[in-house]
């Protein structure tokens, strides 16, 4: 549907469609060089002010990923690859396959309440047992993800997510 609307108010969608990829591609090339711990290739740099005129904003995607990569801990997996798998339901086997811009494990910071003992109650029924409080703590959680890299080609002013990108990503469960 996203898709559909975006053409059908663009009046040279075929073009632009064709340019917005190849930028994406050219951020998954940075990419993979960034997961390698390795520098962004000045000529990827150059072909971005070239070709699309976005060379500052290149350089500002491939830091965006870089500090994604180091903010996460990420440890990548596999890049570009494909995955298949046999998916049981009511009415038999399916077979599901989709390609993967990013496997990878990482970490992630959360806040979670927690009980810690305060004490022991020195009166009343409780006289003796130990008292506790609730406290906050930030725990790290680590997880397998997959990783579906997305660029904001028109409108990298903003910093929105677009319901088009949403959408692809939603579960479902089939049964």
């Amino acid at each position: 549907k996203f898709l559909r609307d975006w053409k059908d108010s663009t009046p040279n969608w075929k073009e632009k469609l064709e340019k917005m990829a190849d930028y994406g591609t050219l951020c998954h090339i940075g990419f993979g060089h960034l997961c390698k711990g390795e520098d962004i290739p000045k000529g990827l740099v150059d072909l971005a002010g070239e070709h699309f005129g976005k060379k500052e904003q290149f350089k500002k995607d491939m830091l965006s990923l870089k500090k994604f990569l180091r903010d996460y801990e990420v440890e990548v997996i596999f890049l570009e690859g494909i995955l298949g798998t046999k998916y049981p339901t009511k009415y038999g086997n399916a077979y599901i396959c989709s390609a993967i811009d990013c496997f990878c494990k990482l970490k992630y910071k959360t806040t979670k309440k927690v009980d810690v003992e305060d004490g022991v109650y020195v009166r009343g029924k409780k006289k003796g047992q130990p008292k506790y409080k609730e406290e906050k703590v930030e725990v790290v959680d680590e997880v397998y993800a997959l990783v579906d890299l997305k660029s904001n080609y028109e409108h990298k002013d903003e910093k929105s997510f677009f319901d088009s990108h949403k959408y692809q990503l939603l579960y479902r469960d089939w049964e």
